[in-house]
Order: structure tokens, then C-alpha cells, then sequence
């Protein structure tokens, strides 16, 4: 059997697990956000050249190619398979093999007896195909089992209730919870075929989407919410974040069984400088995991305000502080119900680390110039980020250095995120709805 007939049930399977479009109408984006998935998954970075190389493959049909090993099992391992031949015994029916043309250096009467043949082949093979399909058993996904949630919002730590009923279910049944244990596991549980409860705690503020999977297919997700008290801060080793192709995107908070809790280096929210009991603290704590960090502040709090029209304000500096740092940054970013909006600005000579995703706008400072996200923070500027029905522009000091439109909607606003490679200090913040005057504002006294 060739490579390319599995690849390309692959990829269909990650399309519906994942809720994809065609795999025809792949984008940048799409492959980002699969390099990502699998990363978080498995461990394994596969890059975005090597997904779109692997989809141009498998459109254009070219029975030559084979994936490398890694990128195989990295695969498979995602959709919860042992190895690669597991995944084909257990998909066998699923596959079917590419008919090849007669050859031109056959008799015109062999060529034609030859085409008869395959043209008799096909059709029989259409017809097994047809009733493979038709008898296969049918997973009724409307039907036939029952999982629930007690509530979808609830305050850091949080424990849902899952009561579940899958005694009329004979495949195996998995529950993706989107969160790492803080041993660096993902948390993907296979649940017994039987009527029971199940507890799940979240400890850290965020939105998590829980996606029930039977017969490794999705078959029902949910969104969870988990709140804030105040604003939540955290340090972490920039390294571990592993990097390794420039294509790749890892957001930040997926590597969080890494960070460091510092509630007692916290000012009113954000690590002030002028504190020197704090200054010595933190300094002490960071040369214990290594010259490159980041901190990070989050909020998460139902906010009733629009992401497709709201004024967003950040007051900030990011400079040298005790460990050395290389290219300083500053990453803002928006959680939405439907969509997030990230951008990332840094110190001049560092473009290449630049990127944003706004909703379903994005781009890196590999393979883009993105020269007017690199500016100085040594003092303090404010960022800002207007909104109006979609159309977005991004302003530093009131001069405006980046616009786009997208399309897809961001939804009600319920988190806040503010990453800085090495230290920051923030003075105030300010996020405001444009159409109903609503606002979320904190000066940090």
C-alpha cells in the first residue's frame, strides 16, 4: 500500500478532529495551528513547510512519496494510535489504493482489452466500496450515550462534574481536556464504556475547550471558563518553549507545567522595580533556571465586551533587569469566546522574533518583514489596539504602525494575557467597548 493513501486519511482525520476546512483550502494559519496541536500532543514539532509539502503531495496524488519516520508517528500519535501500522490495520477499510493507466507499449487491441479491465475493476471496486461503507457499523452521534458538565465557568482552582453514560457504546471512548498536569502530561483520559462520574480540576485561570472522542472521532466538545481573582503572574525559562523550526508556533501558555508561581513578588499585580526586597527575590530565583526568561500576567474574567469593537490600552516599559536577556519583548494578547487576538513587538534588531494572529490573520518575522513591529520600550509607551467591525490598527504613542481586516469574529472578551521576555513593569491598562461605552480599567495602586 502506498504511503500517500494513508497520509490522506491522516490528514481527513485530523481535519474533523481538529473541526477543519477542506484540506484544499488549508492556510498558513491551518498548518500553524496543526504544527501546534501536535507539538502540544506529542512533543514532536513538525513544521509548517512540512505539512503544506505534505498536503501539496497528496493533492497532486504522487504515489513516490513517503514521510519521514518521525513525521509518520508524530502523526498518528496524535489521533492516539500506538505506531504506524497501527493506525493501518485499524483503518484498513478506509483505504483505497490509486488505479494506474495502461501503459503506451501495449498492442492497440491489448490497450483496449487492458482498459475494459480496469474500467470493470473500478466499478467493482466502487461497488465493494459502496457496501464496505454501506454495513460498516454507524456510530449514531446524536444518540447512544450521554456526558455532561455540572456548570462551564467556575474560579481557579476549579473542579468540574462530568456524569457520563457510554454502556451502549462499544468503541473506545477519550476525553481531551486541552491542559497539561503539572507533571508535563497531557490530559487525554480513555473513559470506561459504563454509566459513571468523573472529576477534572483546572488550577490555572484560561479557556479550555473539552472535546469528547469516540472511536478516535469528536463527537461533542465543550467550553470551559476559568476565572481569575485579579491578575495571575508567572516566570519561565524562554527555552522551553523548544522552538525548533522558524515556521512554528508555540503559544506561550502551552508550556506552562514549566513556569514559576511568584505571587510573592507581585506589586499590585505586575513586578515593580523600585521594590528592592522584590528586585533581589526575583533575581535570586531566576539564575536558577537560566539567563532567559519571560514573565507573563494574565486575567481571566467575563467582561461583556465586544472583540470586534473595543480600544485596547497598554501603558508599559520592558528593560535590562539583573539576568541578561537577548531581544526583549513585549507580547498583548486578547482571549476571545471565538477567536484570540496576539501581537508581539520587539526591541529594534529583532523583527525576525515578530508575529501576530489576529483571529484569522497571521504572520512571523521569518518568512515576513514585519520591521514596524520592532520598537524601543526602555521608557514608557503605550500600546493600543483599535477595533472597529473588524478592521483592527495598532498604535504606539498615539502613531499608528500596523492595520488588517479579518473575518472571522472574535466574540465576548474574557481574558487578558501580557508576556515580556526579562521583566516589565505596567502602569496602567485599559480595554473599553466602542459601541456600548462598557470598560475594564486598572492602574495598579
Amino acid at each position: 500500500m502506498h504511503d500517500i493513501v494513508v497520509i490522506k486519511q491522516i490528514l481527513q482525520d485530523i481535519k474533523e478532529r481538529m473541526i477543519l476546512s477542506e484540506i484544499s483550502e488549508w492556510t498558513n494559519s491551518t498548518y500553524s495551528e496543526i504544527s501546534e496541536a501536535v507539538f502540544a500532543k506529542t512533543g514532536v514539532l513538525l513544521s509548517r513547510n512540512t505539512l503544506k509539502n505534505m498536503v501539496a503531495k497528496v493533492l497532486e496524488n504522487e504515489l513516490s512519496f513517503t514521510p519521514q519516520n518521525s513525521t509518520r508517528q508524530a502523526l498518528v500519535h496524535f489521533l492516539d494510535y500506538a505506531d504506524w501500522n497501527d493506525y493501518k490495520q485499524k483503518n484498513i477499510q478506509l483505504f483505497t489504493e490509486p488505479v494506474h493507466e495502461a501503459t503506451d507499449d501495449l498492442p492497440v487491441s491489448s490497450k483496449n482489452y487492458s482498459g475494459a479491465v480496469i474500467i470493470i475493476l473500478v466499478i467493482s471496486a466502487l461497488i465493494a466500496v459502496f457496501f464496505v461503507i454501506a454495513n460498516k457499523p454507524k456510530l449514531n452521534r446524536d444518540a447512544g450515550y450521554s456526558f455532561s458538565l455540572n456548570d462551564s465557568v467556575g474560579y481557579a482552582p476549579h473542579t468540574f462534574t462530568i456524569n457520563y453514560d457510554f454502556s451502549q457504546i462499544k468503541d473506545s471512548v477519550f476525553v481531551d481536556f486541552d491542559v497539561y498536569s503539572a507533571a508535563g502530561r497531557y490530559e487525554y483520559k480513555q473513559i470506561s464504556n459504563d454509566k459513571g462520574l468523573l472529576n477534572f480540576c483546572y488550577y490555572n485561570p484560561g479557556k479550555y475547550t473539552i472535546t469528547v472522542y469516540i472511536a478516535h472521532k469528536p463527537v461533542k466538545t465543550f467550553n470551559v471558563l476559568i476565572l481569575s481573582n485579579g491578575w495571575v503572574a508567572k516566570v519561565y525559562n524562554a527555552e522551553d518553549e523548544k522552538v525548533e523550526k522558524p515556521d512554528a508556533l508555540v503559544p506561550f501558555r502551552a508550556m506552562w507545567p514549566r513556569y514559576i508561581r511568584f505571587d510573592n513578588i507581585i506589586n499590585q499585580g505586575f513586578i515593580n522595580e523600585s521594590e528592592m526586597e522584590v528586585k533581589e527575590d526575583f533575581v535570586k530565583t531566576l539564575s536558577n533556571i537560566r539567563k532567559n526568561y519571560k514573565t507573563e500576567f494574565s486575567v481571566f474574567q467575563e467582561f461583556e465586551i465586544d472583540g470586534d469593537n473595543i480600544d485596547f490600552m497598554v501603558n508599559f516599559f520592558n528593560k535590562k533587569f539583573g539576568i541578561e536577556n537577548y531581544c526583549y519583548s513585549a507580547g498583548f494578547e486578547l482571549i476571545g469566546t471565538e477567536r484570540n487576538l496576539t501581537f508581539d513587538i520587539m526591541q529594534p534588531g529583532c523583527k525576525i522574533y515578530a508575529r501576530y494572529w489576529l483571529s484569522d490573520q497571521y504572520k512571523d518575522g521569518f518568512s515576513n518583514n514585519l520591521t514596524n513591529f520592532e520598537h524601543s520600550f526602555l521608557l514608557p509607551r503605550t500600546v493600543k489596539m483599535e477595533i472597529r467591525n473588524k478592521a483592527l490598527k495598532l498604535y504606539l504613542d498615539d502613531k499608528s504602525f500596523f492595520n488588517c481586516k479579518y473575518n472571522a469574529s472574535v466574540g465576548k472578551i474574557i481574558g487578558i494575557v501580557l508576556t515580556f521576555k526579562g521583566s516589565a513593569t505596567v502602569n496602567w491598562i485599559e480595554l473599553k467597548d466602542a459601541k456600548s461605552g462598557k470598560y475594564f480599567r486598572d492602574d495598579f495602586h
